[in-house]
Order: structure tokens, then sequence, then C-alpha cells
């Protein structure tokens, strides 16, 4: 389905056929209609994995590279700490030498994620050749936090990320790559700084609105996310609920669910990058860097309401950048259809969609997800972005 408003429009239309002619049967044969096409795709998208071969790229050595910090100010006087990758053969701590000559990936990060941990697949497999930058977002950790609230939201993000680009020396980015908030992040950089993006890899996020498709992976439900709002609301209320919540599934997480998995289904490339329980790695380091950092919580739990507030959704055709839109098809709170929406609205944009992961797909299924990234970058080697053209453009 190409839009949320075609498929809703299919799927309302048997429920109220169904609802005419059986009655109170209606509601089950319809949520059954629904699991047969969810399960349906799901097959049809294994099976196209498994005809896949993955080219695995090779692994840098040492795999993540050690990152300098350094701070910027913004337009509205905020101190920003950023962060530059230096190259594995030297131990310069020159942020310009370090950059100079190479292709620049600049990393958006998702909410409450502090490094490029969740992207540690992708800087194993990308050399010297590209150096990476990632920042802390406003408001989170090492960075300052504005008075108002008002200006911890996505535009400001975004507006952030050139001004970091701009005080690392940098005219623009060969590749913008977001996750989750990430992606909106992405996008809104995208449209206020055109001229500051090249190319764009976006993984399991989405255009705005997010409580809107959040734990409806079919077709948007009423209540449904008027009820995850209310959630949020209340977490905001009570956030004592939200450390509890980790707390209690910190053991779980640690001593069954994650060595488990990794053992039985964990990708050996992130074995190897990331240690043997790397998929518990990764939770406690975002978990703790929430609950753990005075004053990040509260910030953390508003911010999900800037995400379902903001949506960018009615110009993603005047995005002209190549970009790779990846999803997960388990995916609960993102789900793939807002991903095939995004693809179907953009103007050269490719959706792909794993059917084995859910929010981290780079992370649960990397393999699969470096196979596509590394076709999609061989395949957009030189897209001549034409930086005065697109510095110059008012259509956005």
């Amino acid at each position: 389905f190409i839009s949320h408003a075609s498929n809703e429009l299919f799927w309302g239309s048997l429920f109220l056929f169904f609802t005419c002619t059986l009655g109170p049967l209606a509601i089950p044969l319809w949520l059954l209609c629904t699991t047969g096409a969810f399960v349906a795709l799901w097959i049809v998208l294994f099976a196209q994995r498994l005809g896949t071969r993955f080219d695995v790229p090779q692994l840098m050595s040492p795999p993540v590279p050690d990152f300098i910090q350094h701070s910027c100010t913004t337009n509205d006087g905020l101190r920003l700490s950023y962060y530059v990758s230096r190259p594995r053969t030297t131990h310069s701590k020159d942020a310009n030498e370090s950059i100079e000559g190479r292709r620049v990936v600049l990393l958006c990060a998702p909410l409450g994620q502090s490094g490029p941990m969740v992207y540690a697949p992708l800087l194993a497999t990308l050399g010297d050749d590209f150096v990476f930058i990632t920042w802390d977002y406003r408001g989170f950790f090492t960075s300052d936090c504005p008075r108002r609230k008002r200006r911890v939201g996505i535009s400001a993000h975004a507006d952030d990320g050139s001004a970091v680009l701009r005080a690392a020396g940098c005219k623009y980015a060969s590749i913008v790559v977001g996750h989750s908030l990430g992606v909106q992040v992405a996008l809104e950089l995208t449209l206020l700084w055109p001229e500051q993006v090249e190319r764009l890899v976006l993984l399991n996020g989405c255009h705005g609105h997010a409580f809107a498709t959040a734990f409806q992976p079919v077709v948007r439900i009423p209540l449904v996310g008027t009820a995850t709002l209310e959630y949020v609301r209340l977490l905001q209320r009570q956030p004592w609920l939200f450390t509890l919540g980790s707390r209690i599934i910190r053991p779980w997480l640690k001593y069954a669910l994650s060595p488990i998995f990794c053992a039985c289904f964990g990708s050996p490339l992130l074995r190897h990058v990331l240690g043997p329980n790397y998929l518990y790695n990764f939770w406690h380091s975002y978990v703790s860097n929430i609950t753990d950092t005075r004053g990040n919580l509260p910030l953390f739990l508003y911010s999900f309401l800037e995400i379902n507030a903001h949506s960018c959704f009615h110009l993603l055709d005047k995005i002209d950048q190549p970009a790779l839109i990846i999803s997960g098809m388990l995916d609960p709170l993102l789900p793939a259809l807002v991903s095939r929406e995004m693809a179907a609205r953009m103007r050269h944009a490719k959706h792909v969609c794993d059917p084995c992961s859910t929010h981290t797909t780079l992370l649960e299924s990397p393999e699969w997800a470096l196979h596509h990234i590394h076709e999609f970058l061989r395949s957009t080697q030189e897209p001549s972005l034409d930086l005065a053209h697109q510095q110059n453009r008012h259509s956005l």
C-alpha cells in the first residue's frame, strides 16, 4: 500500500462490509484478515531475504574508531558537544587535520543515545576515507539546555547539526545517517539546509506524528495513538515508573534474553565488534545514559511529545537527495508502512524492509543492513550535488 489513506480506505471498507454482513463476528474476522495479510507479507519478505547473498564488507581494525570531543556555539548561544572520529592510522588530535580530504558522515543519534554505538556496524565497515561526526542534542548529556522547552525540538536539532558541520570545517556531509528520532532530524536538516546534505541513510524512523502509527503494524486503529500519548504523559507525571521498569527489565535482559539471542541468533560481526552480549550492552548504555545522568529523564520523556508533534510529511516530495530507507517488519514503534509511505513521496528514495528485525535493524540484522547500505553507497558514489542550486532553492 502506497499511503495510509489508501490503506485505511481498504481496511475500513472491509470492516464495514463485515459489519453489515456478519454483525458481531466482524471484529474477530477483520483482525484475522489483518493478521493474515501481515503474515503473508512477512513470508514474501523472508523468502526474498533467503534468496539474497549478503556481501559483507571487510571489517576495519580497530572496528570502531576513537572520537575526539569538541564544542561549538549555536545561533541562540548554547554550547554543544560534538565528536569527530580520528583516523585509525594516526593519533592526531587536530580536528581539521582528521577531516581534511575525507568524506563526512554525519550521524544523527536516536533519542537518548550519547555516542555512536548504535551505528557501530557501519563505523566498522567504512574505511579511513570517511570521517564520522555526531553530537549530543541540546539539553542532553554534555550539551547546554535552553531555558525554554520550545527550543528543544526537531528543527532546533537540525539547525544544531548544521552548526556542528560548520564548526568542524565541513561544507556538507557526504552521507547523513539517522536512526529513529535521528531520521526526523536528518529529514529536517535536508529541508532547512539542503546544500549541506548529499545522501541520506534513514533507519527505523518516520516523517513525524509518530504516535499516529505506533503499535499499529497493518493499519491505523482509533484510540491507539491517543492511548500512546496518554501513556507518555503519565510517565511525565510519574517518571519513577520508567526508572522502575528499566530496573525490572535489566536482569532479565542481561542474564536471559540478550545472551540467548546473541548465542542462538546473534551476528558474528557484532559479537566481534561489540562483544558477546552486545544487545544488553547497547540497551544498558542507552537506558543508563537517561536514568543515571541528572536532568535527562524529564527532557527525554518530553522529547517523545516533540517527536509526535513534528511532521515534514508535506515536504517530502521536495527532497532531491538520494535516500535509502530501512525498516524492520517487526518494529512495533514505527511500522514499516511509514517507511514505505516516505519512500513513495520522496523523489529519489529506495525502501527495503527486513522481516527479522524490530526497531534496531542495524544491530539486529547487521549483515542484511550493511549489504543494502553499501550497495546504495556504491550506486550513488557521485551524486553530483549542486551546492549552489540547493542553496538557492525557494521551493523548500
